[in-house]
């Protein structure tokens, strides 16, 4: 028969209590009775629920901020888990499972009616389909980029070869001067009436 815990907590208070003519041996009756009432202890109490000292900490922090004014921020539950609490997920949740349980004995029935409407054939081409205009897309693009290279070799082409950079520095000069002639030419003469009168 298991010793009554509150018995051996009286008996370990007494122990402490004792007047200290002898340290020694009251220090070890309390020792004793100490270690007595720690057996009578049982092992297998039951855990607290998953989340406890989160709650309790969150609860604790609550009141002190509620007290203290707003010294101390409450701490915001994150997104997931208000998420998790809400109501309307939970009535979500569970009709989600419910109508899949409750469809799953027609799971066969729809599995080879889809096998009927959409045959291997029909599988292979979905999956072809993308593949191929994947291609297409590739093929432009390189085409793209070989134009791009193209220019790319001209545009070197002209600036390392002296015949084709002096021809091509001539025609900027020209173009220039045209410009700066066609400028002065239109800002010269501005008048409202384009035509001499006769």
């Amino acid at each position: 028969m298991r010793p009554d815990p509150q018995d051996l907590l009286t008996r370990w208070l007494d122990a402490e209590g004792d007047s200290p003519a002898d340290a020694g041996d009251a220090a070890d009756a309390a020792d004793t009775a100490l270690l007595a009432l720690f057996e009578a202890v049982p092992l297998a109490s039951p855990a607290p629920a998953p989340g406890f000292a989160d709650r309790v900490m969150r609860r604790v922090q609550l009141e002190a901020g509620s007290a203290a004014g707003s010294e101390i921020p409450a701490v915001v539950p994150s997104w997931r888990e208000q998420l998790l609490r809400s109501r309307g997920f939970r009535l979500v949740l569970a009709g989600s499972l419910a109508a899949a349980g409750l469809t799953l004995p027609w799971l066969p029935w729809i599995l080879a009616v889809l096998a009927r409407i959409w045959s291997f054939g029909d599988v292979i081409r979905l999956t072809a389909n993308p593949v191929v205009e994947a291609s297409h897309v590739l093929v432009l693009l390189a085409g793209i980029g070989k134009w791009a290279f193209t220019v790319g070799d001209a545009l070197a082409l002209s600036a390392t070869t002296p015949a084709i950079f002096k021809l091509v520095t001539v025609c900027l000069v020209i173009s220039g001067a045209s410009f700066l002639f066609l400028r002065d030419l239109i800002t010269r003469d501005r008048r409202w009436s384009y035509a001499d009168h006769i």
